[in-house]
């Protein structure tokens, strides 16, 4: 059986060994190449880490395990990258990491103050999916 060609890398941490699809920073870097290379990694790691915690921030359901058959994991991955993708297209604001949950008392359960907030969110909510209808057709 033909093993699958692979196409990419993932940087890791000092805390992986090297394989031939995982990129790591040298632990003990000499030469100013070595240098160079970690700064390089370590700049292109933030950024990949600032995208995931972009993600986790707009789709809270990211934190926590996920079981799902591991040939379903892509799909997965795609959507939320899509739909994360369309909200910043429309302009959706992220969620400040404080102000990101809604009130909940004790139980998880939002509390609702305001009924003319609610209908405002609801109206917002409905044009953005009337936004992401016509995005998608």
């Amino acid at each position: 059986m033909r093993r699958r060609q692979q196409n990419g890398l993932i940087l890791g941490d000092e805390g992986y060994g090297i394989t031939p699809w995982l990129l790591t920073p040298y632990r003990n870097p000499t030469t100013p190449q070595e240098i160079a290379y970690n700064t390089l990694h370590k700049r292109e790691r933030v950024i990949i880490e600032r995208c995931v915690g972009q993600l986790k921030r707009r789709l809270p359901f990211l934190q926590h395990q996920i079981r799902l058959n591991i040939d379903k994991i892509p799909s997965v991955i795609v959507s939320t990258v899509v739909l994360h993708n369309v909200a910043k297209y429309l302009n959706d604001q992220l969620p400040n990491d404080e102000a990101e949950v809604a009130a909940e008392d004790h139980d998880g359960e939002e509390v609702v103050e305001d009924n003319d907030e609610l209908n405002n969110d609801r109206q917002r909510d409905q044009q953005r999916r009337e936004e992401i209808k016509n995005i998608i057709f």
